[in-house]
């Protein structure tokens, strides 16, 4: 795909750079640093609160890891599926 950089006004294909995969995998950059350092931030602020360091900071970090890999992980699939479908419509639905 060759960008412009003149913006279209409309028609067909306006907009498909934002259904990109490189936007996806920017987002799932921002989902994983926000699954991790929120959960992980709010451990530091109960062991801080509650002076038991370091414990809700490393259940906070588990958690965080566990689920922002998980939902990384779930993301990344779709992409995946979505390029295949995509690779399959241009290909003219041949089957592999």
């Amino acid at each position: 795909m060759v960008l412009s950089a003149r913006p279209r006004t409309g028609g067909a294909g306006t907009g498909k750079i934002w259904g990109s995969p490189a936007f996806a995998f920017v987002g799932i950059g921002w989902f994983l640093a926000t699954a991790i350092l929120v959960p992980t931030g709010l451990g530091v602020w109960a062991d801080r609160s509650w002076d038991t360091e370091p414990w809700f900071t490393l259940l906070g970090l588990s958690l965080g890891l566990a689920a922002g890999l998980r939902g990384a992980y779930q993301q990344l699939q779709e992409i995946l599926r979505r390029q295949r479908s995509a690779d399959d419509r241009a290909r003219g639905g041949e089957k592999r």
